[in-house]
Order: structure tokens, then C-alpha cells, then sequence
């Protein structure tokens, strides 16, 4: 998975920290890291933000890994 998602002190945070997939976010100038507060979203609701955004960002990542032009 490119991101992470964890509990963070009452908000959920999805974050890329390290290696290719760091590499890939700030090659295209992506936001690295995604915070959604518990207060707001209650608890279930901010994970599962989270995780969405992991997931929508691992799409993306699969489609560039995938390919077969680096400069695509």
C-alpha cells in the first residue's frame, strides 16, 4: 500500500513516509499526508476516510507502476 493510515491523538492520519512511493507523491507534487479528525467525522467516519484515501491514491500508484513509459 503507498499510504499508511493510523490514529493519531483523535484524528486518523494517512500518510506516505518513505522509499518509491514518497518519491512518486513528490514527483508530482501530491499531498503526502491526509488528517481527518475524530470530532468531526466521529471515529468511523474518519477512518474510513482515511482509508479511502489511501486507496485512492494506491490506484494511481498502481497505474503508474504499471506502465511501461517512466516519462508517461
Amino acid at each position: 500500500m503507498v499510504p499508511k493510515a493510523s490514529l493519531e491523538s483523535e484524528r486518523y492520519v494517512a500518510a506516505t513516509k518513505k522509499g518509491a512511493a514518497a518519491d512518486w507523491v513528490a514527483k508530482y507534487n501530491l499531498p503526502s499526508m491526509a488528517s481527518f479528525s475524530t470530532s468531526k467525522y466521529e471515529q468511523e467516519g474518519a477512518s474510513a476516510l482515511a482509508l479511502e484515501w489511501c486507496r485512492h491514491l494506491q490506484y494511481f500508484y498502481n497505474i503508474y507502476t504499471g506502465q511501461s513509459d517512466p516519462k508517461f
